[in-house]
């Protein structure tokens, strides 16, 4: 009879895994049993069985009336169990460690935002980058973009995709698209500005920076003009001062594109200064993505052994 064992096992433990009784309480058995039953809720979840986090509460406990429903295997060894946890828990710290300098950094970045470029009726920012000081100069946003109207049917070059707030794209295969739809897309490059005209403030907004593709035509796609540095666009479109200037010229929360064109803002005298600044929040952003994607692996990894180190009955 095949021994009922997880698939990742520590090297000094071999012994085979108990069966939960229906009416026993796991977090009773040790101290250690407690943190224990909170990572086989964790697991659980990802089962498809429901658990619950306590307000406070990091991971989701697995609540006694769960236990009692729900067959599950745990080591009768205590040494295991705290080994389990030992482990889970220094990838929860490594976790929460990166978390919190994300937050840093995306705080940093604010920070900047408000420092490197005008706040609102400003007309130069508080701090310059070393080496530049002449003053800024007020320009409409028709001298930073245009719209550009490239009706397309989406193909390979250009896959249609739906928009997501914070502009990932979601790829829309050609097949799910009524063919009556085609018709009403249009082109959208890399580095294009884009808003949704009905909904300025909650809707889509800001730079394409993943692959050229197609839109539906209710967005407005803005190109920058030749000679702007188009990171420098990037954090400018951030900051509060444009996002203020811009909600001016709502009309029952819509942002016409000729109001848009018309709206006032504050750019470098010295091109060489937009792209200083275009390249140190450039930097910035890949800090971010680079702990997103730390905290991703970590995420993924944890998971990883959620799977190979907990063993759940079958229904």
């Amino acid at each position: 009879m095949t021994k009922k064992m997880p698939k990742y096992r520590f090297y000094k433990f071999s012994d085979e895994w108990k069966l939960k009784p229906a009416n026993f309480n796991l977090a009773e058995l040790t101290p250690i049993a407690a943190r224990f039953a909170d990572y086989l809720g964790e697991y659980l979840v990802t089962q498809g069985y429901h658990s619950f986090a306590a307000d406070g509460q990091a991971l989701p406990t697995l609540l006694e009336a769960d236990q009692k429903r729900i067959a599950f295997y745990y080591p009768k060894e205590i040494g295991e169990q705290q080994r389990i946890v030992q482990l889970l828990a220094k990838i929860d710290k490594m976790i929460s460690y990166n978390e919190e300098r994300l937050i840093i950094i995306r705080n940093l970045k604010d920070g900047y935002l408000q420092r490197l470029f005008p706040t609102y009726g400003g007309s130069q920012p508080k701090d310059r980058l070393t080496g530049f000081s002449e003053p800024w100069r007020e320009v409409n946003l028709s001298a930073l973009f245009y719209e550009s109207r490239q009706p397309v049917v989406p193909n390979e070059y250009y896959p249609a995709v739906k928009l997501q707030a914070d502009m990932k794209l979601e790829l829309t295969p050609i097949k799910d698209i009524d063919y009556r739809e085609l018709a009403k897309f249009q082109k959208v490059e890399v580095n294009d500005y884009l808003y949704d005209g009905d909904d300025f403030l909650g809707g889509v907004r800001g730079l394409n920076l993943s692959q050229p593709c197609s839109v539906a035509k209710k967005y407005h796609v803005m190109r920058v003009n030749e000679g702007v540095d188009v990171h420098f666009i990037q954090a400018l479109t951030a900051t509060y001062n444009f996002l203020y200037s811009v909600q001016r010229f709502e009309q029952g929360g819509k942002v016409p594109v000729d109001n848009f064109r018309h709206v006032k803002c504050y750019v470098p005298t010295d091109v060489a200064e937009q792209k200083a600044i275009g390249e140190f929040f450039t930097n910035l952003c890949r800090q971010v993505e680079l702990q997103e994607a730390k905290i991703q692996v970590l995420q993924d990894y944890k998971q990883a052994y959620l799977q190979k180190m907990f063993l759940v009955k079958k229904h």
